[in-house]
């Protein structure tokens, strides 16, 4: 009983203490809602800026990705303050001119979704901001061809610099660019069923790869186009 009273003496001497008394309190709250909104704002002011910045750099890259028409927006939308500040923000995506800018999982497609992801990770590498992880890519290729798969295929090979890369592609234009070549086939006349084999190519293996890639069959004609692929990717890396 004497422990718990010495306890609760002190207690009592905080909660009716100088500047405890609920008038202080709630002007003390008032300060600190005033506080937190000012920080709020100026975090505001900064997502707004570097929203921008980052817009138009991830715009900028998607001209090379076959989207040229494509606007990137990063939004603010006000929310009550929070541990986060007061904005919700959200990467929308106008894919051609005349339509409406939509949160990226709501209107894109697989491959736009790939793209502007693609053009973001490396828009965040070009200004240092980059986290090493690891990416991985499917239907980064869809629609786009020739001069654009090899600028698809060149950007991934400059956020394979900082990351690990991992991507899902039927075009030699863009395996080209990798590091490892890993080719998945798939048997379905095995006598156990359908079979699935996972083997990497590299020297002879990986031209006639790239070859097959390009025409169907590792013909004269496609086995320089594929050596000559492999060794204009190999610039600069």
């Amino acid at each position: 009983m004497i422990l718990w009273a010495q306890h609760a003496r002190t207690r009592l001497e905080e909660l009716t203490g100088p500047g405890q008394d609920a008038d202080s309190l709630r002007e003390r709250v008032s300060e600190l809602e005033a506080t937190c909104t000012a920080i709020a704002a100026g975090i505001t002011s900064a997502r707004r800026a570097a929203g921008d910045r980052l817009a138009s750099a991830v715009t900028a890259e998607l001209a090379g990705l076959a989207m040229a028409s494509a606007q990137v927006e990063v939004t603010l939308d006000p929310v009550p303050l929070g541990a986060s500040g007061a904005d919700d923000v959200a990467i929308v995506l106008a894919p051609h001119p005349g339509a409406p800018a939509r949160p990226l999982g709501q209107g894109a497609s697989g491959g736009e979704i790939s793209r502007v992801m693609l053009a973001l990770e490396v828009a965040l590498a070009d200004a240092g901001e980059a986290t090493p992880t690891t990416f991985v890519f499917d239907e980064v290729d869809a629609g786009i061809g020739g001069r654009t798969a090899s600028q698809v295929g060149q950007r991934l090979a400059e956020l394979a610099r900082t990351a690990q890369v991992v991507v899902v592609t039927h075009l030699a234009q863009v395996a080209a660019y990798a590091d490892h070549h890993i080719v998945l086939e798939k048997d379905t006349g095995a006598a156990d069923g359908t079979v699935t084999s996972v083997r990497a190519v590299a020297g002879q293996d990986r031209t006639a790869e790239l070859a097959r890639m390009l025409s169907g069959e590792t013909t004269t004609t496609a086995l320089r186009h594929a050596a000559d692929l492999l060794e204009r990717s190999d610039v600069g890396r």
